[in-house]
């Protein structure tokens, strides 16, 4: 079995490593909300209306097909 970088990152690490980075920290008064979870969470960005994220300090990181360990693990670099 061929193993790529993508199976070997079980938890999704890296999938929102720039999308992270990009945001730096929040300013002073900016309450930032995290929506994290599976394809439902992640459709959200897809299907509905991106002026719901764009318009407030609203970050999606819904991953489809994730589970509650994998996120447990992506935790602290993805939310906190």
């Amino acid at each position: 079995m061929i193993e790529t970088a993508q199976s070997q990152d079980w938890p999704n690490l890296s999938r929102f490593t720039e999308a992270n980075d990009a945001l730096g920290l929040p300013t002073a008064d900016e309450k930032r909300v995290v929506f994290m979870g599976n394809s439902i969470t992640e459709g959200w960005i897809l299907n509905d209306s991106l002026s719901f994220f764009q318009e407030n300090s609203y970050i999606n990181r819904g991953i489809g097909g994730q589970t509650t360990p994998q996120m447990l693990i992506r935790f602290r670099q993805d939310v906190i």
